[in-house]
């Protein structure tokens, strides 16, 4: 078996408790690499990829601000600080970090280059990667034949079951996310 220095834990999902299993990891895995879904289309990630046509940043901007050196200091807590603007409702709840991620990939016109660039001014202490750099939707074709499209929507309540799940349009894993996967020690 490789040592700790060698070893790659790939974790595939957003919210808080993996930031707390990449950090709680640190000492058994010299790469720590996090693989997130861009699928989101709540109120401000929904907002943010509306402005940017971009993928969802709600999930990385979270997990970004969860892994900066840290956590607690001023550019963590701007980068989850949600805008108090009643008078313009679109921006009133708004994360600032999806702004700067829809800001910073409108300036580069790469997503996970931008997702890499907050990172970066963040220190984190393991990789972030969104599994996509395509804004795409989630869909589900339902037991009664109908097609919904939208995360929140698709995880809607009182609603036929669902037959089968597809993204619209289609999107590939970047080759960042499919090399992470690959080289992983452990997923």
């Amino acid at each position: 078996m490789r040592s700790a220095s060698d070893r790659h834990l790939v974790a595939i999902g957003g919210g808080g408790g993996v930031s707390q299993l990449l950090r709680g990891a640190e000492p058994y895995f010299a790469r720590r690499t996090d693989v997130l879904a861009v699928t989101d289309t709540g109120r401000s990630t929904g907002t943010a990829r509306a402005i940017g046509d971009i993928p969802a940043p709600g999930d990385l901007r979270n997990t970004l601000a969860s892994l900066a050196a840290e956590p607690d200091g001023l550019l963590a807590r701007l980068i989850q600080h949600r805008l108090v603007a009643p008078t313009v409702p679109a921006l009133d709840g708004m994360a600032f970090g999806n702004l700067l991620i829809a800001a910073l990939t409108q300036l580069g016109g790469d997503f996970a280059d931008a997702v890499a660039t907050v990172s970066w001014m963040l220190d984190c202490q393991a990789e972030v990667l969104p599994v996509s750099n395509v804004s795409t939707q989630l869909c589900a074709t339902l037991a009664d034949g109908r097609t919904v499209e939208r995360e929140l929507e698709v995880r809607g309540l009182n609603k036929p079951p669902i037959r089968q799940l597809f993204l619209n349009p289609p999107a590939a894993a970047t080759p960042a996310v499919v090399m992470a996967i690959a080289q992983a020690d452990l997923v």
